[in-house]
């Protein structure tokens, strides 16, 4: 979608550019695509960049066209540093726009509400620089680091058995609400948890209505006795003919490029590959969604 759009946009202002930043999966289909078709004179891939702030600031606007999102650091991005946002309303990106984006935001489907998104802020400069300074504006209150730790410790007060202090008294550092933080954890942490060995499945259900989605990624329902979308707290376990796939909870890029079993999901969908990156649909193997006792992580533990 993202290459009819900007073709059908620069049929209207004949002087866009368009860049894509990263390396995916499907880079070198990419290239091939957009040399056959003549686009990569004004469609550029510019692979890894480690200059994304200047990028951004360079840019008249960001156009994110995901169909499977988690909640894009892209946007969030975009959105501190004053570049306007056209895009999809995928997974979780709803809970991360500023006010001022979210007329700009559509449907996965919609590629007409896109377009006509992206046509007017192009043509109209000094709305686009508007949004860009009122958008940023909203984002470094929300996103900046003083808020997330009030809201950390807004969290851990309501759950911890004791009373934090608050962050606002002067003196009081991040570094004391994190120790303050471990502590809760270690208290509140019933006792089982550190009995790593016990795993008691409470729930079970075969995986089935199998899709690809992108790369070594396939996608699959779940039932709703295992559906989040908190995966950090979630204790769905993701078996293949018995043996337990790893690592869990992966980032969907991860899934997508890398494979070898890596799994996650997200609302009612299961994210996942096969340890080997066969295909689920048709490699013989068994695949099992369970709820453990417990979500334990080793690493996290206090």
């Amino acid at each position: 979608m993202f290459f009819d759009l900007v073709t059908r946009l620069r049929d209207e202002f004949p002087g866009l550019q368009a860049a894509i930043a990263g390396i995916g999966i499907d880079f070198e289909e990419m290239q091939a695509e957009l040399r056959q078709s003549g686009r990569d004179r004004f469609i550029h891939l510019l692979g890894r960049r480690s200059d994304m702030p200047a990028l951004f600031q360079a840019a008249d606007l960001m156009l994110h066209v995901s169909a499977a999102e988690g909640v894009p650091n892209a946007v969030m991005e975009a959105q501190w540093l004053g570049c306007p946002v056209v895009g999809t309303l995928s997974g979780g990106t709803g809970e991360i726009l500023t006010e001022p984006q979210r007329p700009y935001f559509h449907a996965i489907d919609d590629e007409e509400g896109l377009y006509r998104s992206c046509r007017g802020l192009l043509a109209d400069t000094p709305l686009r620089q508007r949004l860009g300074q009122s958008s940023r504006a909203e984002a470094r209150r929300r996103f900046c680091a003083d808020t997330l730790v009030e809201r950390t410790v807004d969290l851990a007060r309501a759950t911890a058995p004791f009373t934090l202090p608050s962050p606002r008294v002067r003196g009081f550092r991040p570094a004391t609400i994190l120790a303050f933080m471990r502590l809760w954890l270690r208290l509140a942490r019933p006792v089982h948890h550190l009995r790593r060995w016990v795993r008691r499945r409470r729930y079970s259900a075969v995986v089935t209505d199998i899709s690809a989605e992108l790369g070594h990624c396939y996608l699959a329902p779940i039932p709703a006795q295992l559906t989040s979308d908190d995966c950090g707290t979630s204790a769905l376990r993701l078996r293949e003919d018995g043996r337990l796939l790893s690592p869990a909870h992966t980032l969907h890029t991860d899934i997508r490029s890398l494979g070898g079993g890596r799994y996650s999901h997200w609302g009612a969908s299961l994210y996942f590959s096969t340890s080997d990156n066969s295909d689920p649909r048709d490699n013989g193997r068994v695949y099992t969604v369970e709820e453990a006792d417990t979500h334990v992580d080793d690493t996290a533990l206090v």
